[in-house]
C-alpha cells in the first residue's frame, strides 16, 4: 500500500485533467485561453477546477499583469520537476498501451466464456 505522499500524488495525477495541463504547460507558459484551445476537451468549468488545484499544491504559478489584464500559467519549479519524473512515465504508456488493451481484451473474453459455460 502507498504511503500517504504516494497516495496523494496519485490522486492528483488521478484527475482526468492534471497530465494535460502539466503537458501543456511543460514548454512554455500560457495564457487561459491558449490552454482551452490545446485542451479542447476539457470544460472551462474543468480546466478552472484543475489551474486553481495545481496553483494550491504549488505545482504552477499564475501570474496576472495589468494594463491590459492578461494572466499567465506556467510550471513552478515543483511542478517542473514533477515533469520531469512524468515524462518516463508517459514514454512507458505510450510502449506498452497495445500490451494493456490487449491484456484488457483477453480477459474480457475470458470472463465472457466463463459466464456462458455458467449459463
Amino acid at each position: 500500500m502507498p504511503d500517504p505522499a504516494m497516495r496523494d500524488l496519485l490522486d492528483l495525477l488521478g484527475d482526468r485533467w492534471v497530465a494535460s495541463i502539466l503537458a501543456a504547460l511543460d514548454t512554455e507558459d500560457l495564457r487561459y485561453f491558449e490552454l482551452e484551445r490545446r485542451i479542447p476537451a476539457a470544460s472551462r468549468r474543468m480546466i478552472s477546477r484543475t489551474l486553481r488545484s495545481l496553483e494550491r499544491d504549488g505545482l504552477i504559478e499564475r501570474t496576472v499583469q495589468h494594463r491590459p489584464i492578461q494572466v499567465t500559467y506556467a510550471l513552478s519549479d515543483l511542478g517542473r520537476s514533477l515533469q520531469g519524473q512524468l515524462r518516463p512515465l508517459n514514454r512507458w504508456a505510450q510502449r506498452h498501451h497495445a500490451d494493456i488493451l490487449a491484456a484488457r481484451a483477453a480477459d474480457r473474453a475470458e470472463h465472457a466464456a466463463a459466464e456462458s459455460k455458467a449459463s
